[in-house]
C-alpha cells in the first residue's frame, strides 16, 4: 500500500501518486576548443524523489513541521520505502477527491533519499 508515514509509522497519508526519482550534484560541463564536451562532477550525488500527496489538515501541519525541523519521513511506493528529509517547503490547495466528494489537501512533496529498500 502507497502510503507516506513519520519515521515512527504514523500514517500521514494514503493517498500519493506520480512519483520520480532523480539524481542531483554538483555537475560542471564544458565545451573544449577542440569542440568535445568535458564533464566533471564534484562531490557525490544525492537522490531526490518528488511526488504527489492528499491528506487533511491536521497530517499537513505535520508535513510542513517535518520540513521545518529536518525530521525524516518514510514513503512506501511500489514495494519500496525511501527514507528522507522533505528538502522543499509544501504549497498545499484544497481540492475534493474520492467517491464521496471528500475534501482533501495535495500538494507536492521533494524528499533527499537517504536510505532505501525492497518491502
Amino acid at each position: 500500500m502507497d502510503r507516506l508515514t513519520n519515521y515512527a509509522n504514523n500514517l500521514l497519508s494514503e493517498g500519493i501518486e506520480n512519483l520520480v526519482s532523480s539524481l542531483k550534484g554538483n555537475r560542471i560541463q564544458r565545451t573544449l576548443l577542440d569542440g568535445t564536451i568535458h564533464v566533471q562532477t564534484v562531490g557525490n550525488s544525492r537522490k531526490e524523489i518528488k511526488f504527489n500527496v492528499y491528506t487533511k489538515m491536521p497530517e499537513a501541519e505535520l508535513i510542513n513541521s517535518y520540513h521545518f525541523l529536518g525530521t525524516q519521513v518514510k514513503v512506501y511506493y511500489d514495494n519500496v520505502v525511501y527514507i528522507g528529509t522533505v528538502i522543499a517547503e509544501p504549497a498545499w490547495t484544497e481540492t475534493v477527491k474520492g467517491e464521496i466528494d471528500e475534501r482533501f489537501l495535495k500538494s507536492s512533496l521533494v524528499v533527499n533519499v537517504e536510505s532505501e529498500g525492497i518491502i
